[in-house]
């Protein structure tokens, strides 16, 4: 699961709080899935494919997970089967226990101001 902890946390780190809050929401399995889903949709279409390198937003760079896509499709599989089945008190427990460490991970991404861009003349 760290991997999708690194993934909600860099989100979070570039002030997308909206996929750790769903997931803190998340009442059901479709829930958890649609939440994961969307997050790690967002983390693709940001970082290169290898997970290395940085995304830009505004006048801040954020280092990107690095994540293999193996190893990101496996933790989902297990997030969903942790959920299978569960009732909605015990996804309602798991989900908050996932996101409430994506929140408390945020800090440890790393973020530097963005270089200003010389422009010749």
């Amino acid at each position: 699961m760290s991997k999708l902890v690194e993934i909600l946390a860099f989100l979070g780190a570039m002030r997308d709080y909206s996929y750790i809050d769903r997931l803190s929401t998340a009442l059901n399995e479709t829930s958890v899935y649609e939440a994961l889903k969307d997050a790690v949709r967002a983390y693709l279409s940001l970082c290169p494919p290898d997970g290395s390198g940085w995304a830009e937003y505004k006048d801040k760079r954020y280092e990107c997970p690095k994540v293999a896509g193996d190893e990101l499709e496996r933790e989902v599989e297990d997030v969903l089967k942790a959920v299978k089945g569960r009732s909605g008190a015990d996804i309602v427990r798991y989900s908050r226990e996932l996101a409430m460490r994506a929140y408390a991970a945020i800090p440890k991404v790393r973020v530097e101001a963005k270089q200003a861009e010389s422009k010749a003349g």
